[in-house]
């Protein structure tokens, strides 16, 4: 009997244990086989979040706020302790005033561009500095990418307003060399009246978007502009990455939860598996795939490993051992 009861008592505290450790992470859920670290932390005002993600040529991260004209660089190469937690510092001079509007990518050509109200934001990866004048039809400050097939730059209109919450909804196209644009998609008032992320497969045959009204959910395009389908959700999804090897979709949702699309033999047309990657986070913004192959998130919070928290906003780094 005193036997049964120790193994109960051990057992008992072993699940404790678990679940601390567990709760210290950014994220107390995290899919198995795949592990997580806070990348970096810091202040901002209130009222301002994290958004873009892009990259340094030696690694480190830009992030940039979404709603206060401000680049942050954090250092890849070292680590400071904060909480009991090893996270990389920011770079001398950091943050940057910058035009950078909250969506944010590298570009082959080895500079940065920054969806704004204005236009293109083009940013030099070494300094974060502002390369050229603001170019291209007006953006609404959120989702870029780059095409894989044309290295054009596809982000999404602003306009009066526009796919902000109102219609029309046009993704742009414009070549960074010509500055020429042209129009991607429009889209109707059924499929979108406003979209925050968006990201292509590596093939560039998909583009995946962020949509939050008027049905909040993952939106796909072909290269014709054409929707192939629309999966609905029940929480407002804002940022959106493609994970390879193993390759699934993810959205990096305002709940504080990370969504994994898997697609049936990588078929973007047919209905994906949708299942909880990651939950228990704070509000996520947008999303991108580092140079390292790993998710790169950012969170309007902090969690630490000795169980603190903090408003300051955060940037998780979720790693694949194959990555």
């Amino acid at each position: 009997m005193i036997g049964n009861i120790r193994v109960a008592v051990c057992t008992i505290l072993l699940l404790l244990c678990a679940f601390g450790l567990n709760a210290q992470q950014p994220f107390p859920l995290l899919e198995s086989g795949f592990s997580q670290e806070v990348f970096a932390t810091a202040p901002l005002p209130s009222g301002q979040i994290d958004g873009g993600v892009a990259f340094a040529p030696n690694g480190d991260a830009w992030v940039d706020s979404c709603n206060g004209n401000t680049l942050f660089r954090f250092v890849a190469a070292t680590t400071v302790l904060v909480n009991g937690t090893p996270v990389h510092p920011q770079a001398s001079g950091s943050p940057l005033i910058s035009n950078a509007g909250c969506g944010l990518t590298n570009h082959p050509g080895g500079t940065l561009y920054s969806n704004s109200g204005g236009g293109i934001v083009n940013i030099d990866a070494n300094t974060g500095v502002q390369l050229r004048p603001t170019f291209g039809p007006s953006g609404n400050g959120l989702g870029i990418a780059v095409d894989p097939q044309t290295n054009n730059l596809v982000y999404i209109g602003g306009a009066a307003g526009s796919c902000f919450g109102t219609p029309p909804c046009m993704i742009v196209t414009t070549n960074p060399a010509t500055n020429t644009s042209g129009t991607f998609a429009l889209l109707s008032p059924t499929d979108a009246t406003f979209i925050d992320g968006i990201f292509f497969d590596p093939s560039g045959n998909f583009l995946f978007m962020a949509v939050l009204s008027p049905d909040r959910g993952l939106t796909i395009l072909n290269r014709s502009g054409s929707v192939v389908q629309h999966i609905s959700m029940n929480t407002f999804p804002d940022g959106v990455a493609f994970h390879t090897a193993p390759d699934f979709l993810v959205t990096n949702n305002n709940d504080g939860a990370i969504s994994r699309f898997d697609f049936p033999f990588g078929d973007f047309t047919m209905p994906p598996s949708v299942s909880v990657f990651a939950s228990g986070g704070f509000r996520g913004d947008l999303a991108q795939v580092g140079p390292d192959n790993c998710l790169y998130v950012t969170q309007a919070g902090t969690r630490f490993l000795n169980g603190a928290t903090s408003s300051d906003n955060s940037v998780v780094r979720i790693s694949h051992p194959l990555a």
